[in-house]
């Protein structure tokens, strides 16, 4: 299976996923529909990061641990 980074979240989706948008010609692929939303507000934004080297904004990202233990 091929897969391509997610160029709002950088999460790994497959190539042969649903959620794809073209933008100049060209084909971007979706972890999510929020991800899909993102990119079509501001793909300028993305697309930036990604010519820099940049995958994507770390100040925006957030993410959360949850622990089962007592």
């Amino acid at each position: 299976m091929i897969i391509v980074k997610d160029p709002v979240c950088g999460m790994m989706v497959p190539v042969n996923g649903e959620l794809i948008v073209l933008h100049q010609g060209q084909p971007f692929r979706f972890c999510s529909e929020l991800c899909k939303t993102a990119f079509l507000k501001a793909p300028e934004k993305y697309l930036a990061g990604r010519a820099a080297g940049a995958h994507h904004n770390h100040e925006t990202r957030r993410i959360a641990y949850f622990s089962m233990e007592d």
